[in-house]
């Protein structure tokens, strides 16, 4: 996957042997169609946690083996484990209500107010989280639902708001409503992309 100057590889363990052959194509790929590559290489060993085995050493020469990575805004661990990211982004969310109280202070209008909110502190709570959620336990759902009730009590929400399940479950709603398109597009590219990437890099 690339996104901007950033290329993210993943690489199943039975496969593993291919990741230099992989690297080596990403770097051809993105010469040949003058695409930027981050000059930083990490890597990340996503592992279950009853692994015992023995430590794998680093795949990539010269990259740097990490336990976290920012994928896309999303914190992920190689335990497979949420926390670390919600922990970032309930603290930046909690921090984003002082400009909220600034903004109300200087008799900022209600809906005006409802409505950055929703477009700031919301919006950044709730980025993919139709891909995080299903791995939070009970107690980060109640910190998310204690934040929004903190929101409404201090005005930022009308009372009347969506509580995080509900935004959630909206969400989900939507892409499931277009979940057939999806799924088409998706097998269309599995069947035809890879050939057509290999075969002709300018593609």
């Amino acid at each position: 996957m690339k996104y901007a100057d950033d290329t993210y590889l993943l690489v199943g363990s039975s496969n593993i042997q291919t990741v230099a052959e992989e690297l080596r194509h990403i770097e051809k790929w993105a010469n040949y169609n003058n695409l930027r590559r981050s000059s930083t290489t990490r890597e990340m060993l996503v592992k279950r946690k009853c692994f015992k085995g023995p430590l794998i050493p680093t795949v990539i020469p010269g990259a740097e083996r990490v336990d976290t990575m920012r994928v896309l805004g999303v914190t992920l661990r190689s335990n497979v484990k949420v926390e670390y990211h919600l922990d970032e982004v309930l603290a930046t969310c909690a921090s984003s209500l002082y400009a909220l109280r600034i903004l109300q202070s200087h008799s900022f209008p209600p809906t005006a107010l409802h409505d950055v909110a929703r477009a700031t502190t919301i919006a950044h709570l709730m980025y993919a989280s139709s891909a995080w959620w299903g791995y939070t336990g009970s107690t980060y759902r109640d910190r998310i639902e204690g934040l929004i009730r903190r929101m409404k009590r201090g005005g930022f929400l009308t009372p009347n708001s969506c509580n995080a399940i509900l935004m959630l479950t909206l969400q989900m709603t939507i892409f499931s409503k277009h979940y057939g398109r999806i799924q088409t597009m998706y097998s269309d590219a599995c069947c035809l992309l890879p050939d057509k990437i290999v075969n002709d890099l300018t593609y």
